[in-house]
């Protein structure tokens, strides 16, 4: 186990561009007003490895960030954790989240390293264990996973590292586990912290304080109309911009949009989590919420920025559905353009 460590540790040295920097820990700085946004989307892991042509359409649509999101898989009523699987895609195995992030950085993107767990007909964020003995097995298992991740980001020189994705209830049950993994990954990474959660548990989190932003992966409810107006859609907004403010102001940091988006389907800013209702298509729908995003939210003081869902990379072939959460190939792409600030 010791060499296996030791290689692996090699092999991140040597493929990382900031190799030589020496990780250490480093006090959590208070909401700043003058940082440039983080006009971010997520991409999408394919089969084989990304690479730089993968990134490039997105400097043109004035995207200045990425995520990158290396899954690791559970199961329901489950402790184990698997991560870096033979059955996993080359991508989300180290080496490939290594040239990930390499390829992206080489667009002169900066990243934000977003690890999750993901399980079939199981919700993260309601995972739950009967016994203290499960619960640990699953705390080991998270954090190796965790450290894993977080040597790649700091070895990597990456900008910002997610130190887990909507576990509502692992984060309310295990409270000191949650603080004394964040002082661990604070020791491996020297970088920025945050972690995303569900929209609608944001204001239970109890450790922003010790993070540098408030991760929120934002689907809020905006509207039930078939088609909403951006009017609509900007009154939708208002109750959540004053919560979400009113947060910020009492744990004085800023507000980042860890994940957001909506499908181009009719009532599509109603329930915008939700990714396999059928629904028709509608493709203003879709530029709408975009331009009523950049209205409502974008120009807010206590707003970081935010990482849209979704981005494919073109060149591996995957699919985009008409309906789907990616601005590819529909009018709503050139919102980004006209409205993000390079």
């Amino acid at each position: 186990m010791n060499k296996l460590f030791y290689f692996f540790g090699l092999l991140i040295f040597l493929s990382c561009s900031d190799s030589g920097k020496i990780a250490s820990k480093r006090e959590v700085k208070s909401l700043s007003y003058s940082e440039e946004k983080v006009n971010g989307i997520s991409m999408v892991s394919p089969k084989s490895y990304l690479e730089e042509e993968d990134f490039a359409p997105l400097v043109e649509y004035n995207f200045n960030w990425v995520a990158v999101s290396p899954f690791a898989f559970v199961r329901k009523n489950n402790a184990q954790i698997i991560y870096n699987a033979p059955f996993q895609w080359e991508s989300e195995k180290p080496l490939g989240v290594v040239k990930a992030i390499q390829s992206a950085q080489g667009q002169g993107l900066k990243v934000m390293l977003k690890p999750q767990l993901w399980g079939h007909d199981l919700f993260t964020g309601h995972i739950h264990f009967n016994s203290d003995t499960e619960w640990q097995q699953f705390e080991n298992d998270y954090s190796k996973y965790i450290f894993q991740m977080a040597h790649i980001a700091d070895s990597c020189g990456i900008d910002i590292f997610c130190i887990g994705t909507e576990l509502a209830n692992f984060v309310a049950q295990r409270p000191q586990y949650w603080t004394g993994i964040i002082d661990s990954v604070k020791a491996i990474y020297s970088g920025k912290l945050t972690y995303a959660e569900n929209w609608d548990q944001v204001e239970k989190v109890h450790f922003w304080q010790s993070l540098d932003y408030i991760g929120s992966d934002a689907y809020y409810p905006l509207s039930s109309a078939d088609k909403p107006s951006v009017d609509n859609l900007n009154e939708g907004w208002e109750k959540w911009c004053k919560s979400l403010s009113e947060l910020s102001k009492r744990v004085n940091k800023k507000v980042l949009f860890t994940e957001w988006g909506y499908r181009s389907i009719e009532k599509n800013a109603h329930e915008p989590w939700k990714h396999d209702h059928q629904e028709k298509v509608n493709l203003s729908n879709q530029t709408n919420a975009y331009r009523s995003y950049f209205q409502s939210v974008y120009h807010q003081d206590w707003f970081a920025g935010g990482f849209l869902w979704k981005w494919y990379p073109n060149s591996h072939g995957l699919p985009q559905s008409k309906d789907g959460y990616t601005p590819q190939g529909k009018p709503s792409l050139e919102v980004f353009k006209q409205l993000q600030k390079k």
